[in-house]
């Protein structure tokens, strides 16, 4: 692996290298917001939506802070809006709901595969009352 270090001046240097170890982090930072989002699944599921809440949006940092290219990362993304939009489904602030499946469907859309549709549909499920009901 090749490393630079870069200096600015005296207690500021940039490191660079050629990639491999951006890779490495990209998984670790993968693995550790796909944690951070089965517990955000497993609190909401239990009915402690704002424990839940703020583990999806814990989720959903980690997982934007991931290349846009990442399929994982986008995949991450949708399903952290799809939870955080239960949570606030589930705690009637309805139009706050809206708003993060919204986004969802937005990442959803991006992916192809069985997965991501049925998701998708899984969101539109939600959607469907609420309109009628608007």
């Amino acid at each position: 692996m090749l490393i630079a270090i870069l200096s600015f001046g005296p207690g500021i240097a940039l490191a660079q290298d050629d990639g491999a170890s951006k890779k490495v982090d990209s998984v670790s930072q993968l693995s550790r917001a796909n944690t951070i989002m089965l517990e955000a699944k497993r609190l909401i599921d239990k009915g402690e939506l704002l424990a839940g809440a703020g583990k999806a949006a814990d989720a959903l940092t980690a997982y934007e802070e991931l290349p846009d290219d990442d399929a994982d990362a986008v995949m991450g993304r949708a399903d952290a809006n799809y939870l955080l939009g239960k949570a606030f489904q589930a705690s009637d602030q309805n139009q706050r709901a809206l708003n993060y499946w919204a986004t969802a469907i937005d990442h959803y859309q991006r992916l192809t595969g069985r997965r991501p549709k049925s998701n998708l549909l899984a969101v539109l499920d939600e959607i469907l009352p609420l309109l009628l009901d608007a």
